[in-house]
Order: C-alpha cells, then structure tokens, then sequence
C-alpha cells in the first residue's frame, strides 16, 4: 500500500516503463509487471512540471491502459512512467471524524490531519453472506412519512430517488442529522458535485452541530471519473473501518448515479461494449459491490446505507435506478408535483417501499400504516370526482369526510425540521388524522 504523498520520493526499485499515446482521457503504456488497480507516477519531459499520478485500469500482453487523477496536459510520448508496485493507500479510522477531505484523504478546510493509519480503499473482498445479521433496530429518522410509513433499519440500503431539484440532499442532511443524534458517526460522499454546493453544505449549521461525528469527502464535477469513483471507495472503506472499530456508521453517497456516470466514462474510454443508455458492465457490477458492503453484520457494528439516485428527465424506468431499485432494502420516491406544491419532503408514500416493514413494525403498526396508504389511494383514484363535485358547490358526505382527512393528513406529513415527538405520539396523531378527528 501507497500513498501520494511517498511517490514524490520513488527510487529504483520500482518499475518503469514509458507513455505510448493517450485515447481521449485514457493513457496508453508500455509497463511490464503492471496489475490493474496499481497506483502509477508520470514525469513529464518538462521537469519543471508537477508530477501526475494515475491508476492502471486496463493491461494486456503489450500495454496497459491508465487513468489519470489530474489533467494530462502536457503530458508527451515518451514520458517516463513508475509503478508503485502497489494500490494507493488513505487515511482511515476514528482519527478522520471531523475533517472534510477530498479523494485521496487530503483536507480541504484548515485542519490538519493528524498521523493516522492507511489502507487501500478496494472493494475486492467477499463478504461471506451468513456473516451477516438479521435487521430488527429501527432508526428514529424523525421525519414522519418514513416513521409512519418506510421506516429503515440498523444496517439497511435504501435509496433517494428523484428528478433533478425536488429535494434529495436536503433530506438526506435530514437524515443525516437525525442520525448523529443517536450516536451514529457520518461517512457522506459528495460525488460530482459543483464546488458551490460543497461548499454550501459544510456552512451549513446542521453540519456543523455534527461535524465531530461525521467525515466528509468531495469530488467535485470537473475531476477526473476515476477520482470521482476513488471517493466513493475511500467513503466505503472508511465506513467500513470504523465499523470495525464498533461504532455505527451511516453511510451517504449523493449521488449514486453520478458514480455510476464516472465508471461509465471508464468503462467506455477501456472499450467496454456499452448497453443501455451507454452504461457498461462495470458500471452495474461497481454498484452491486458498493451496495453489497452494507448492511448488519454479526463480528462488527452495522452500515446503514442512504444514497440519493438522480432519475434524469424523470424516467423512473431508467436502467440505473431500476438496477438500485432490485438490489435496495428499499426506495424513497420524491414526487415532483408534490414539490412544486410546497410539500416538503415531497415524499410519494405510495409509490416508496421499505423491505423491512415485517421486521420494524408491529402489527399494530403495519395496520395503522396500511389504513393511512388505504386513505392517500382511494382518494388519488376519487381526486377527478371530488375536484369536479367542489367546482359545482356539491361535495357532500362521504367524499367530503375523504377529502378532509386527506388534508389533514398531507398537512402533518409536510414538515421543515426534525420532528421531535416520540414514535407512539405521532402513531397517536395519524390514528386521530384516519378517525376524522
């Protein structure tokens, strides 16, 4: 294992080989002994230059293929070319909590990071399945769509998933906070953010109020695809070492879809065949494994996983979300209409599913929800009769009461903050919503 910081010294011990040409954002060269996934130092010709590190991500019986973590401006044939002879390796632990970094575990705010132990972020190992535990701990997320309705479990993968704009990194900070009130550390990943909105999220003083509990790590939108994929990775391996160190983790990717844009950029510069939508394999492989490394386990703590899933132009069908929306514990759906109505969060209960309800509610519980769900869909299916009945000044008995129960109802799911009523109040409140009351 190797960090950036130890290539800055390299000797001959290491292996060299030479650039050969570059294919779009891919590098071509001849460097015998490479394995993929080896961390790799280019000097340029001009030695007044910064040195530019990359990733072997391809190898054949003549060349390897490598992509670069910086711009390969200025990059010439003939570069000379060093292989580490091993993965790059970050800064994990308890020791990490508290700081913003980017990729590579380097701060990008004015805190100096303290000497702390390394690994490689590699997503190789298999998880034995019958290691893992049964989900039976619900977490209080303090917002009351998902309390009443999609609870979520100690160890379970759900998604966020939304068009553009209607809401997903607002409740997923929710989330967030609720979270690290309950003694859980924070692993967030910002993947192909803009820089503004990083920056705007670490202002912020629900981040702050946490900031002891969490860790941050940003990628912004104009890094290179690898480096955007590393952060996730680096998130993961994190989240899975302060799991081992018996601290619950929730683990936060916004968004799951633009990692799965960054391998596709990968995928197509290697020459992987493109599929739908011009997604490769590895794009659908790469989230499978990320998804797979969450969950409850029995010999450490557990990894909830909570990732925003961008569905462009609304397309609830696209192969992205429908691949996360198979291998999830469950979905949140945030509805557009709901948003452009003021409804905050703009949950869509009906079309949202938790996997776990059977574990996380009683049947007490699974009942009031399932009368709740009875009440919001008989009266999407009555909406035309009791819109055209309130036009003509004749809304009378039983789709008046509907009516008014459903108002009641959307009014208290739609909430600003954190709820901070206790689980049996707001069961108290929903059966008095359903009763007319």
């Amino acid at each position: 294992m190797i960090d950036l910081a130890d290539l800055k010294h390299v000797t001959t011990k290491y292996h060299s080989g030479y650039i050969l040409c570059s294919e779009g954002l891919m590098l071509v060269a001849s460097l015998p002994q490479a394995f993929v996934g080896e961390l790799c130092t280019i000097k340029r010709a001009d030695e007044s230059l910064p040195d530019i590190y990359a990733e072997v991500v391809s190898i054949s019986e003549v060349q390897v293929k490598l992509m670069p973590f910086q711009s390969v401006s200025g990059i010439s044939f003939g570069d000379k070319l060093i292989g580490s002879g091993a993965s790059i390796s970050l800064p994990m632990g308890s020791s990490m909590l508290g700081h913003v970094v980017d990729a590579f575990g380097e701060p990008l705010d004015d805190q100096k990071l303290s000497k702390v132990p390394r690994q490689t972020a590699a997503l190789a190992a298999h998880i034995n399945p019958l290691s893992r535990a049964a989900i039976v701990d619900t977490l209080h997320t303090k917002v009351k769509a998902l309390d009443s309705f999609i609870p979520i479990g100690k160890g379970q993968r759900i998604g966020i998933l939304a068009g553009s704009g209607v809401g997903k990194s607002t409740l997923l900070a929710m989330l967030s906070e609720s979270c690290a009130q309950q003694n859980a550390v924070i692993v967030i990943v910002l993947v192909g953010e803009r820089g503004r909105e990083v920056e705007e999220f670490v202002s912020r003083d629900m981040f702050n109020a946490m900031r002891n509990r969490a860790v941050l790590i940003a990628a912004t939108a104009e890094e290179m695809p690898v480096t955007r994929v590393l952060s996730v990775k680096y998130g993961l391996s994190l989240a899975e070492s302060l799991s081992r160190e018996g601290k619950e983790v929730i683990f936060v990717v916004d968004s799951l879809t633009r990692v799965a844009m960054a391998q596709r950029e990968i995928g197509l510069a290697i020459g992987e065949p493109p599929t739908a939508k011009g997604y490769t394999p590895s794009v659908f492989s790469l989230l499978q494994r990320i998804v797979e490394r969450c969950g409850a386990f029995r010999q450490r703590a557990s990894i909830t996983a909570l990732f925003s899933i961008l569905v462009e132009t609304d397309d609830f069908d696209d192969p992205i979300v429908d691949t996360l929306r198979a291998v999830l514990d469950g979905h949140i759906v945030l509805d557009r209409a709901l948003a452009e109505q003021g409804h905050f969060p703009a949950i869509d209960i009906l079309r949202s599913v938790s996997r776990l309800t059977a574990n996380l509610f009683d049947m007490t519980k699974k009942q009031l929800a399932r009368d709740a769900r009875g009440l919001l869909s008989e009266y999407k299916q009555k909406k035309m009769m009791i819109e055209l009945a309130e036009a003509e000044d004749s809304l009378t008995g039983k789709l008046q009461d509907l009516r008014d129960r459903h108002q009641k109802l959307i009014k208290w799911l739609q909430q600003d903050e954190l709820n901070q009523q206790s689980i049996q109040e707001l069961d108290m409140q929903l059966l008095d919503i359903l009763d007319g009351k």
